[in-house]
């Protein structure tokens, strides 16, 4: 299933600039064994305060408000509503094979 995770405004910065808005796009699957969405990440993309928007790749998974991996869910039918509403969510950034830079 797609997810979007947005960042708080002004949480990421390029070259000392920061961006105003920025989702990390990725995938989720429920897991019935520990109960959680496993959410692996794939990209990012962000717009800075000037409106100019950029994309790039990024893997890694999300960790959730309680340190360990995955987001606390309601079952299957969880996964179709927010999860975790507002909670802080850790973003683990492993090295992609190849990444392809977009930045301004």
């Amino acid at each position: 299933m797609p997810v979007l995770i947005r960042l708080a405004p002004k949480s990421l910065t390029v070259s000392g600039r920061p961006l105003a808005d920025c989702v990390v796009l990725g995938r989720a699957q429920y897991n019935p064994i520990t109960q959680r969405a496993d959410v692996w990440v794939s990209g990012v993309r962000c717009t800075d305060e000037d409106g100019v928007s950029a994309e790039n790749t990024l893997s890694g998974y999300v960790v959730g408000a309680d340190g360990r991996v995955g987001l606390i869910t309601q079952g299957w039918a969880g996964m179709t509503a927010n999860v975790e509403p507002r909670s802080p969510v850790s973003i683990v950034v492993t090295p992609p094979a190849k990444a392809k830079t977009v930045w301004w």
